[in-house]
């Protein structure tokens, strides 16, 4: 079985064989349809399904061991001590597991297989430890395992405790996104295949290893580096809302469940670097690093201090991410947790200077798409730090068997 659903992993995507080719008699080239790999996007659905069915029993852990202990004062450390001991551990290494099982060579399969579940179920048993989980969610068991198990968080109804009913015409809006998002991903990565995803030649910080010192701000204002970070965060958001709105087809079209929103337009509409961060960028991962680590920190801290604890914790565990991706590649720890440690900064400037006569000038002279891209400015000097990890691993170049695409050949 594992041969067969395997058989068309593709380590190099240089080897792919267009589906179909045409000819450019105008330029005397040749061009080839590729076509997603139907046995990547099984492999993606089994890995998932693995996934899920581990995580139910982790569920059933926190929800049996964790939660009725929480807050009894004879059993103040036993929650904390199962949480971190046990159930952390756990759902940060059942995603090795599940690659060596299945035999996952390919850099994008591998990153998948780390993310969304695994940090989900951490920051889920963290925010349960605290006694932040939604609410609803700890109701009964099968809305915890629902919770769980759904890698896009699920709207309750608050008053029966059940799980919203999705409607056709929100199963129809995810299918359109999905569709939408396949192609167009699709379409900006034929064009920047051919470039190498680096559209400007620039090695400003490419293969630096240090993640500390002034070596790791060296031209980050070289405006073929900022360009080219300006043109990988756009496709780093297309394909982060082509997979969440994939997880978020699965629940609703299989359970009939709606799900909340993964993104709200960041890189359009945001009008200030909180309201990127806080309102519109993953809000999968937005919400359960809110319950997980900003409000128990929070309880016990002060808000700055929780705002930087949330932004070092998000930075780590996309370093993580990239370690889950490729064992083997050489390592550049510390320049993800560096890109958001920078991000905490501004974020805490806005705090302090947001209120200033010129910042509440420009938010209600200035029109909406100067000032995103103004916010986005805080940020694409230095986004290199968190994209280089990526290419560096070539997941893009990984990604290609996903999506269609027309290559010249």
């Amino acid at each position: 079985m594992q041969a067969l659903l395997f058989a068309e992993e593709i380590d190099n995507p240089s080897d792919r064989i267009p589906s179909f080719t045409f000819d450019n008699r105008y330029t005397d080239s040749t061009f080839g349809i590729f076509l997603p790999s139907v046995a990547c996007w099984v492999q993606l659905l089994l890995m998932l399904t693995i996934s899920q069915f581990l995580v139910v029993i982790i569920a059933g852990i926190v929800y049996y061991v964790i939660i009725p202990n929480r807050g009894d004062k004879t059993t103040t450390a036993f929650p904390y001590l199962i949480g971190f001991g046990i159930v952390i551990p756990l759902c940060l290494t059942f995603p090795f597991w599940i690659i060596n099982i299945l035999g996952m060579r390919n850099h994008m399969l591998r990153f998948s297989a780390f993310t969304f579940l695994p940090i989900t179920c951490m920051f889920q048993c963290m925010e349960a430890m605290f006694g932040f989980s939604p609410y609803s969610v700890e109701a009964s068991f099968r809305n915890y395992a629902l919770y769980y198990t759904s890698p896009a968080e699920i709207v309750f109804d608050k008053k029966t405790h059940m799980a919203v009913t999705a409607s056709r015409a929100d199963i129809m809006s995810k299918v359109r996104s999905f569709v939408y998002y396949i192609l167009m991903t699709g379409t900006y990565k034929s064009i920047l295949h051919h470039v190498e995803y680096r559209p400007f030649e620039s090695n400003i910080n490419t293969n630096t290893t240090s993640s500390i010192g002034l070596e790791l701000f060296h031209g980050i204002f070289d405006w073929k580096l900022l360009l080219n970070n300006l043109i990988l965060t756009i496709l780093f958001h297309m394909y982060l809302s082509t997979f969440t709105v994939g997880l978020c087809l699965i629940p609703t079209m299989v359970l009939r469940v709606r799900t909340i929103a993964t993104m709200d337009n960041p890189l359009m509409m945001s009008t200030s670097p909180s309201d990127f961060w806080g309102r519109r960028w993953n809000l999968i991962i937005h919400g359960s690093l809110k319950r997980g680590v900003f409000m128990p920190v929070y309880r016990y801290s002060s808000k700055f201090i929780a705002v930087w604890i949330t932004f070092i914790v998000s930075g780590l565990f996309h370093e993580y991410l990239i370690i889950g991706a490729c064992l083997e590649c050489p390592r550049n720890f510390g320049k993800q947790t560096a890109f958001f440690i920078w991000n905490a900064f501004i974020v805490t400037l806005e705090h302090f200077l947001g209120n200033a006569s010129i910042f509440q000038w420009i938010k209600n002279n200035v029109p909406k798409p100067v000032i995103t891209a103004l916010v986005l400015s805080t940020a694409m000097p230095v986004a290199h730090w968190f994209l280089h990890p990526y290419t560096n691993i070539q997941m893009f170049e990984h990604g290609e068997v996903i999506f269609p695409m027309v290559l010249l050949i």
